[in-house]
């Protein structure tokens, strides 16, 4: 008993010490380094830590880091990124989180010419080939709060010819994204949240100054109940439903997504934002519902 009373103090005291050299900012470095080092040789991708810090409070912050895809170019850059509150229970496949905060962020995701997948997917397979837990169910992500801000996303997809008007989605380029949110879940392909607030500005013209509601996505469509959207020339409250077979759907989106709008509110249909055709007598501020199916 004596031994083991000695044994837990020398792991306490180990711990304690471990934890107060992780302030200085030489030992973050280092720390940095060795984490960016072993992640590049299982992903076989350049990957980079500028900086590690861990808080009293617990919190991790990693911030310059660089996430290069398989073919040396660029697929995240992050400023600085902060986590609160993680536990990762391996063997229920949970990670959880208190505060996620995102900031200043690059995701180019792209699809080269005859390839059939972006750079992250074939990043994500790689993974999952060298990775001999990767069977089984799908892995639980749960964030209690999350903020998103000054998020630079793009996605370009080598094969297809871009169109000359409207939103091209397979040539996307939003470079000021914001997403704030809670109760944040996330199995396999499907997303449930409480989004509070989700704006951005596209390269064909289109803004949305402010978009909230209780979302869910998966590869089965998007919903967004007791919706608030806001853009330049609308003003609208209700509920939002696309449904398709999958996620392919959407490189067809006129063709193949079944669209549901119940809304109370105004859209000034001949001033709508590019990249989207409404009837102009929707201009009025009153109860609507709209249907396009496939």
């Amino acid at each position: 008993m004596r031994l083991l009373g000695v044994a837990t103090v020398v792991v306490l005291l180990l711990l304690a010490i471990t934890g107060v050299l992780l302030l200085f900012p030489a030992v973050q470095t280092r720390v940095a380094a060795q984490l960016a080092s072993i992640a590049s040789e299982r992903a076989g991708a350049d990957i980079r830590i500028g900086r590690f810090s861990l808080g009293l409070d617990g919190a991790v912050e990693l911030g310059k880091v660089y996430v290069g895809d398989l073919r040396g170019d660029t697929l995240f850059v992050v400023d600085d990124l902060r986590v609160k509150g993680l536990r990762i229970r391996t063997g229920i496949r949970l990670v959880q989180l208190s505060t996620l905060e995102l900031r200043g962020a690059r995701f180019a995701l792209a699809t080269t010419e005859g390839d059939v997948h972006s750079n992250l997917t074939n990043l994500l397979d790689k993974l999952a080939s060298s990775d001999s837990t990767s069977g089984g169910a799908d892995w639980t992500i749960r964030c209690a709060r999350f903020l998103i801000d000054d998020l630079h996303f793009s996605f370009h997809n080598a094969n297809s010819t871009v169109k000359p008007f409207g939103v091209d989605f397979e040539h996307i380029d939003i470079p000021d994204a914001r997403v704030q949110g809670s109760g944040l879940s996330v199995i396999g392909d499907s997303i449930h949240t409480h989004l509070r607030h989700f704006s951005l500005s596209e390269r064909s013209g289109l803004r949305v100054e402010q978009l909230a509601g209780a979302t869910s996505v998966s590869g089965k469509g998007v919903g967004v109940e007791r919706m608030i959207l806001r853009s330049p020339c609308t003003d609208l409250r209700g509920k939002l439903s696309m449904t398709c077979e999958g996620w392919a759907d959407f490189n067809e989106f006129t063709s193949k997504v079944a669209l549901r709008l119940d809304l109370d509110g105004h859209l000034a249909g001949e001033h709508l934002d590019r990249g989207w055709t409404w009837p102009t007598s929707l201009g009025s501020r009153r109860n609507w519902r709209a249907f396009a199916s496939p």
